[in-house]
């Protein structure tokens, strides 16, 4: 019977993942990593570790807790707090998946003899041409190959999306059918290491100060106003600015050497092309001409068509949209697609 070590938050999906599994016919452990303080048995019942395993329990399958919050804050709290604190836009699901969850799933699959690791990400996985190919979801409004990016061939040869065929509505009966107390969970639409959504305070208790207070400028640093700090702006925003132009202004570009935040009208929000560095592909194989694919810029928006472009640098590619594309965030990731398939990406410079 092969083995397979499922990453368990107790949430619905990943307890239907480990449903999905045992019916067909795999010996599942789950494992919890504990990423911060809140996420331990010590913090009670509430706790990502209390109800993944409680899940496991519900199920009939082992669960296991790893203690991984020091590596979680350098790897991903540090990353965050900097691209912030430098006037970005971070994705840290993305560097999470990079640095943390999948790496860790392999090295303890490794050192205890599981053939194959799981989660519950809404992916699919397909073989073909020798290589493994990393698809969108069955439940497009749900996909989340967005994030998977940084995924190798050696990952997906040894990955499984239980999921992958699913629909969302799909995947709650499934958990209501099996008697599973995670069945009417909400799904979770925060950053996990702050679940109330205030990542200013959360920012603040870690470095213990915030950028201060700074000045609004056009491109020609003419003094619109003040800003109340760059961490509560982002490019495109206009709600909250505080500003009486006689016209609507945007967050253009975050200048954190100056602290300053240049705005312009909406026009000026556009871009024809960006940078984007730190580009991985799936295949492992960056190519080394320009390609046609569909980029998305925020996991929220929709896919646009571009060319994609090698430069002399092997992980830093430009991408030329056909339409310009809208306040494009240095910091959140441009991935690549080619119809359904997830090609790769990067970072937004």
């Amino acid at each position: 019977m092969k083995k397979v070590l499922l990453g368990m938050s107790g949430g619905v999906d990943s307890t239907v993942s480990a449903l999905l599994l045992k019916k067909s016919g795999y010996s599942v452990t789950g494992i919890t990593f504990i990423m911060t303080d809140a996420m331990s048995e010590s913090c009670g019942s509430g706790s990502a570790a209390a109800e993944a395993a409680r899940a496991a329990a519900e199920i009939g399958i082992p669960h296991i807790s790893l203690d991984v919050r020091e590596k979680f804050r350098r790897n991903v709290i540090d990353d965050f707090i900097n691209v912030y604190s430098s006037g970005g836009t971070p994705n840290p699901c993305v560097v999470c998946n990079r640095t943390m969850k999948f790496p860790e799933m392999i090295s303890y699959a490794d050192a205890h003899g599981f053939d194959f690791i799981a989660t519950g990400h809404y992916a699919a996985i397909k073989h073909g041409d020798d290589r493994y190919h990393l698809c969108a979801a069955h439940d497009t409004a749900k996909d989340q190959t967005y994030f998977l990016y940084t995924l190798g061939q050696s990952t997906l040869s040894r990955l499984i999306f239980p999921l992958a065929g699913l629909k969302k509505s799909d995947v709650r009966r499934i958990a209501a059918e099996n008697g599973s107390s995670a069945a009417s969970k909400h799904d979770s639409q925060d950053i996990c290491f702050i679940p109330d959504g205030d990542y200013k305070s959360f920012i603040a208790s870690v470095v213990h100060k915030l950028p201060p207070a700074g000045a609004f400028t056009d491109a020609s640093e003419n003094v619109l106003g003040r800003h109340t700090g760059i961490l509560n702006y982002t490019p495109g925003q206009r709600k909250g600015l505080g500003i009486s132009a006689g016209k609507p202004l945007y967050v253009g570009r975050i200048d954190a050497a100056t602290n300053r935040i240049i705005l312009c009208e909406e026009a000026e929000l556009y871009r024809n092309e960006i940078t984007v560095r730190n580009v991985t592909f799936i295949s492992g194989k960056p190519p080394r001409t320009p390609f046609r694919a569909t980029v998305k810029t925020r996991y929220t928006r929709q896919c646009s068509e571009a060319m994609v472009v090698p430069t002399e640098s092997p992980d830093i590619y430009c991408v030329e949209f056909v339409s310009p594309e809208r306040a494009p965030a240095p910091g959140q990731s441009a991935v690549f697609y080619s119809d359904t398939e997830l090609l790769g990406g990067g970072i937004i410079g």
